[in-house]
């Protein structure tokens, strides 16, 4: 099994993990999307997804790619919408995300139909009248997503501080991390594209190298972070439960000294902080 299958099955178990909450806000559609979007992208660097897409469309079509950075520009859009929307509720420049994102991805398609491709080459080179072509489809592609990843690093590092867990101040700075990763893929398509139009040198292993390895660095730093918020969520509730353990015995023998205290309203045994709460307050009361 190859890395960026593994890689793919990873981020597609978060996405479905995720995809629930799609109804449950703004934010958490956001996330929600962004994850959707990423795992099918991802699943595009898959071998045998690329040969079949190759096998149903022609190698020279070259719709794996295409479909993939679209599909990454739409997901870079929804996290920035989703780290907003938890360090920014007020919100920042909505209408300018929404008009480039809505510019990014017509030219992009425009770019790639115009392009005469170079055969075998990779995706930015072309040939002939339509040489130019392909350096605008990734210079388009690569611009966005590097502005999107810096604003998005600036957004979740800023919003460490702010969170009050740990696991959630974890959670933060992993997604900035990816980001900052994410960043740094589009910096090294700008050097390499830069050194072989200026030179005409390429190094399509070390290029591949990079590229493979910070995409799927900024994908799991990604994933990581997104799952250790509900995390605290998790711990605050065990805790909860431990503490609501220990503290029985001497709610047992205050109340019943003093039962008048005990709230006659039922609470379900699955609300944990709610029943240790209630079960402070009544031994308070029967202290008096």
């Amino acid at each position: 099994m190859s890395t960026s299958t593994i890689v793919a099955g990873v981020l597609w178990l978060v996405a479905l993990w995720r995809l629930p909450s799609i109804r449950h806000s703004h934010k958490q559609r956001s996330l929600a999307l962004t994850l959707a979007t990423l795992a099918v992208a991802m699943t595009f660097e898959v071998p045998q997804v690329k040969e079949a897409v190759d096998a149903a469309v022609g190698t020279d079509a070259r719709l794996s790619p295409l479909l993939k950075h679209m599909l990454g520009v739409t997901s870079a859009a929804y996290l920035l919408d989703f780290v907003i929307a938890v360090v920014r509720p007020q919100g920042l420049a909505r209408r300018t995300r929404l008009v480039a994102a809505g510019v990014t991805l017509p030219l992009m398609l425009a770019f790639y139909a115009l392009a005469n491709w170079t055969p075998g080459g990779p995706v930015r080179l072309g040939e002939g009248r339509g040489a130019l072509f392909p350096v605008l489809y990734m210079a388009v592609f690569t611009l966005y997503i590097g502005i999107a990843m810096v604003v998005a690093t600036w957004l979740f590092l800023g919003g460490v501080r702010h969170s009050r867990t740990l696991l959630g101040k974890a959670g933060l700075g992993f997604l900035g991390l990816g980001t900052l990763l994410g960043s740094l893929y589009a910096l090294q398509r700008i050097v390499f594209v830069t050194v072989q139009l200026a030179s005409g040198t390429n190094y399509p292993g070390l290029e591949n190298l990079l590229s493979t390895t910070l995409k799927q660095a900024t994908v799991l730093s990604v994933a990581l972070g997104v799952c250790l918020p509900p995390l605290s969520v998790a711990v605050e509730y065990v805790a909860a439960w431990s503490t609501l353990r220990r503290l029985r015995p001497l709610w047992a023998q205050l109340t019943g000294a003093a039962p008048y205290v005990v709230l006659a309203t039922s609470v379900s045994r699955r609300r944990v902080p709610f029943r240790l709460e209630r079960c402070v307050i009544e031994i308070e009361d029967a202290c008096l």
